[in-house]
């Protein structure tokens, strides 16, 4: 698996499509300065509840970037966790 996207340059990286409305399909990071100090970096992962693979895969793939990213010295400081709220018509 490639995780090339872990850099600490301070670039942002994507490849998010804004023209198409598509899920996380793997692991991606995006990197910030908060301030001349403090870089941010956040990871977009895939959702859960995909219709292509099983939420076992995809937390196997979580795993492995976070283990990937910690051997790289880069440390998890707090996770965001968003849910897809559901209305019903």
């Amino acid at each position: 698996m490639d995780y090339g996207a872990v850099s600490r340059s301070g670039t942002a990286q994507s490849s998010a499509d804004s023209s198409s409305i598509k899920g996380t399909d793997r692991v991606e990071a995006y990197q910030f300065m908060y301030s001349p100090s403090i870089r941010i970096t956040l990871f977009n992962t895939p959702g859960f509840d995909d219709t292509m693979r099983s939420d076992t895969d995809i937390l196997e793939e979580i795993a492995e970037f976070l283990s990937h990213t910690y051997k790289q010295d880069v440390l998890l400081s707090g996770i965001l966790y968003f849910h897809r709220i559901r209305v019903s018509v």
